[in-house]
């Protein structure tokens, strides 16, 4: 009767050592498609973040030289007009 009792104590630990390991597998094989797929989304955010700060510097330099430009023909046609 006690080693009826012990075999099958010792098949419900087997079963639950063989639980925790399949757990354990299915954790860290998730962890690491997290951690693929975030970091090919995170280098997909820094290359938008990126372009994004390039555009925008572009987009106000062309603004500054505009409004030198602009400055500075209004400063001739004053000027020419004042002369």
């Amino acid at each position: 009767m006690k080693q009826q009792k012990a075999e099958q104590e010792a098949a419900n630990k087997k079963r639950s050592l063989k639980k925790k390991i399949i757990l354990g597998v299915i954790v860290i094989t998730s962890s690491f498609f997290l951690a693929f797929f975030l970091s090919e989304k995170k280098e997909e955010l820094k290359q938008k973040a990126t372009e994004v700060i390039v555009e925008q510097a572009v987009e106000s330099a062309i603004d500054q030289a505009a409004d030198k430009a602009k400055e500075k023909t209004l400063e001739k046609i004053t000027n020419l007009i004042n002369n």
